[in-house]
């Protein structure tokens, strides 16, 4: 056992075997009050896990005798590395007087890693002499940082108007350069780099990008959403609004052209949170919907049992030409309150899995597997991981009390590792392992 450092919010990283055994968790937190959180993990090339969040509490003690702190009560982006066993390696703390977030982390193939998010501090000093300078006082401004093997700056970006700019996700495609996505100036925001750090291209698109990954060939595919009756890309492809705002997907090659785009959404405000390219060329999206309904091809509508609450779809999508992309499968997940999921990924078994949270008493996710809350509140959520089998069928699903799953990666051995933050004293995992916040002591 181990002294629990914990908050109002603690972040959280916990590793699952791929039954959804709990192996072990790890509790990031400090002071009593202060908000801590992990908003993205991922898996490193050695089989490591890199970590990516925020901390409000002024000292966070982690393991093997490694300390964060930083010297202003704001909020700094925090950085760690476990080894495969989730053994602390290193962390870093990236801060200055004002406010920072990491939202986002990726492994780079050359042992290295890349992290996106923002800042406010007028001048971040990093390591190495590297220095970013914000935009423009008060508002902040995009970040990008790519670290070596060693843990050590290689180079990094600010990304700045005169307006709020951030990095909300970010990706190394299968030629070695990097793509990153998330908002500036009000609008959505794609800028892709070579390996060193030199711009290749941008777009601005919709009103926000919330995810980039890699697709075959160097290509990207994004997701976000869109506001405005209509929406020209490029490439002679429009997309029709039908509603607030719908969500959107685009495939772009790795020159920047636009190969096809679609638009998911009803009469109210949609959004593609995470969208994924699976090694058969299939795409694989999670959608969060307020619509009352939505209704795609293939004689395929999916209603919302409470119009104006968040819902949550999963939903696959193929090309049939080169610029019609069309719906062949969809789930609805979710129940009469607020539920949606953030991420999903594609595993090795043919299946995949996905995260988020959930606010209804109950969820009914199909194949005899139900997921309770217990209290049917829209003000108190719980996390929740659900793993898929190829046929789309609920192999296993975890709630974990007041909490938010905000990131989930596979694992080398086939486990799943996720990132997030809860609010709970104590929260039981199976196996003797519970995430303890600091109001009741101890983690085990």
């Amino acid at each position: 056992n181990k002294k629990s450092i914990g908050g109002y919010y603690d972040g959280m990283i916990v590793k699952y075997t791929s039954e959804g055994e709990c192996e072990w968790a790890k509790v990031i937190g400090g002071e009593s009050g202060n908000i801590d959180k992990i908003n993205s993990v991922a898996i490193t090339k050695d089989g490591g896990i890199i970590a990516g969040g925020e901390f409000n509490s002024k000292n966070i003690e982690l393991e093997n005798s490694i300390t964060i702190a930083q010297n202003y009560i704001t909020s700094n982006g925090i950085i760690i590395k476990y080894n495969t066993n989730g053994e602390i390696e290193w962390a870093k703390q990236i801060g200055g007087e004002s406010y920072e977030y990491i939202y986002s982390v990726e492994a780079t193939s050359d042992g290295g890693i890349i992290a996106g998010g923002k800042f406010e501090t007028s001048s971040l000093t990093l390591e190495n002499g590297t220095t970013l300078n914000n935009s423009k006082s008060g508002y902040s401004d995009g970040m990008i940082i790519k670290y070596n093997a060693n843990s050590e700056i290689e180079w990094a970006k600010t990304i700045g108007t005169n307006y709020d700019d951030e990095i909300t996700s970010i990706v190394e495609t299968t030629d070695g350069d990097i793509t990153v996505g998330g908002k500036s100036a009000g609008a959505g925001l794609i800028i892709r780099y070579n390996k060193t750090g030199d711009e290749k291209w941008s777009k601005q698109i919709g009103t926000k990008i919330s995810s980039v990954t890699k697709a075959k060939s160097g290509a990207i595919i994004a997701g976000g959403c869109f506001a405005g009756s209509r929406l020209e890309i490029s490439n002679q492809i429009t997309l029709a609004n039908n509603g607030d705002r719908d969500g959107m997907l685009i495939k772009y090659s790795k020159d920047g052209e636009a190969k096809w785009a679609k638009a998911v959404g009803g009469s109210n405000d949609d959004e593609i949170n995470y969208a994924q390219e699976k090694e058969n060329g299939t795409i694989q999206a999670v959608l969060k919907f307020t619509s009352s309904e939505i209704n795609l091809e293939n004689n395929i509508t999916v209603e919302n049992p409470r119009s104006g609450y968040n819902h949550s779809m999963y939903a696959q999508f193929e090309t049939v030409d080169i610029q019609n992309i069309v719906t062949t499968q969809e789930k609805s997940i979710g129940g009469n309150k607020a539920d949606y999921m953030k991420q999903v990924m594609a595993t090795n078994d043919g299946g995949y899995i996905a995260s988020g949270l959930f606010s209804s008493a109950s969820i009914d996710l199909g194949n005899g597997v139900v997921i309770n809350k217990g209290t049917d509140d829209d003000y108190q959520s719980n996390g929740l991981i659900i793993k898929y089998n190829s046929e789309m069928e609920c192999q296993w699903a975890k709630s974990i009390k007041n909490s938010n799953v905000n990131s989930i990666a596979e694992t080398i051995d086939g486990g799943i590792v996720i990132g997030g933050y809860f609010s709970q004293d104590n929260i039981d995992l199976g196996n003797g392992i519970s995430l303890t916040n600091k109001t009741s002591g101890s983690q085990s």
